[in-house]
């Protein structure tokens, strides 16, 4: 019968190495799991093998009280994937993640990091900077990769064509056109949405394109942003580890906070399908800068618009789409 491991196993692994200086003690009948209880201030590590595609990797991961890192140096014989417990009131909840990793034989730095990324009580008291307007702009910015450019997500991230957490005018920039995306909760015909500048709509060289999406919040929605978020994740990690951290720091500049409990919130129905394509052209409802009035006491700093009257500059697309199929419907509508 195997064995069973739960949190009062894994006190008895601490208490073993605290009762014998901070040494390492084996976690498991496995021998791929270690822990210590370090002598000087009670600081509890977890210590799990590494697969050999991980020991040059840096990867880490830290919340309140929660490090995950790989060692430097070598932790009984070799370089190591680490997490440390410095709170002690997180004790108890260390002990169950750490028995759970046993149990399962857990694997693998990320699954591991994912399994205390995920533990709420971690995010106590951590703060959420994301409004409800941030998260469901991104929304429609992740919602467009992943189901028109779902086969181009890694170029993508690579060649810096998601522009949007960066603060430019347009989401996308690609070589030879730009999207600007617009999401709406209003469900409302014609769709109206709000345009937060005189630049935002106006062409900077190359084709400019308005991506229409309606997502209305609703917590029985099919769709959310943390499934969006794990999905290009799933989509980056394989490639390499340098482009799934450039994804997430682009993240970060959003105000999404991965594995915060409130991030999950963020659910929607896409009540007009997934999207419509416009081209914008002088026809469009739109200002630009040269609109701005001339008295320099009056700015105009935003403005809505409808989306009323603009069928003949919808563009013919079915996900997913490639750049070319973008091009020719632009072309068919300036000719």
């Amino acid at each position: 019968m195997p064995e069973s491991y739960n949190p009062a196993s894994v006190e008895g692994y601490f208490t073993h190495s605290s009762n014998n200086d901070g040494a390492y003690v084996n976690a498991g009948a496995s021998g791929e799991y270690h822990v210590q209880n370090r002598s000087m201030d009670g600081t509890r590590f977890f210590f799990s093998k590494l697969n050999i595609e991980e020991s040059n990797l840096e990867i880490n991961w830290r919340s309140k009280g929660i490090y995950c890192f790989i060692s430097t140096q070598e932790v009984i014989g070799e370089k190591r994937f680490v997490v440390e417990c410095s709170e002690h009131k997180f004790f108890p909840i260390f002990n169950r993640l750490i028995a759970r990793i046993i149990q399962d034989n857990v694997k693998g730095v990320r699954n591991i990091i994912n399994i205390f990324r995920y533990e709420k009580s971690f995010w106590a008291g951590i703060p959420n900077p994301m409004t409800d307007e941030q998260a469901l702009g991104l929304f429609g910015e992740l919602y467009l990769m992943t189901e028109w450019f779902s086969h181009k997500v890694v170029e993508i991230i690579e060649q810096d064509f998601w522009t949007g957490p960066n603060g430019t005018a347009k989401d996308y920039n690609f070589d030879n056109f730009q999207i600007e995306v617009k999401t709406s909760r209003s469900t409302t015909s014609p769709v109206r949405h709000k345009i937060s500048s005189l630049n935002q709509l106006q062409s900077e060289g190359v084709p400019l394109i308005l991506y229409s999406l309606v997502a209305y919040p609703d917590q029985g929605g099919d769709f959310s942003l943390n499934d969006l978020v794990e999905e290009i994740r799933d989509i980056l990690s394989p490639h390499s580890y340098a482009i799934e951290e450039r994804f997430l720091e682009l993240l970060k500049a959003t105000n999404f906070v991965l594995g915060h409990p409130a991030m999950e919130k963020h659910r929607y129905s896409l009540t007009s399908g997934n999207g419509n394509f416009f081209a914008v052209s002088n026809q469009f409802p739109r200002l630009i800068s040269e609109d701005d009035a001339e008295d320099e006491r009056i700015h105009i700093e935003s403005y809505s618009i409808s989306l009323a009257g603009v069928d003949g500059l919808k563009l013919n697309l079915t996900s997913p789409i490639d750049y070319s199929s973008i091009l020719n419907e632009l072309s068919k509508l300036m000719n």
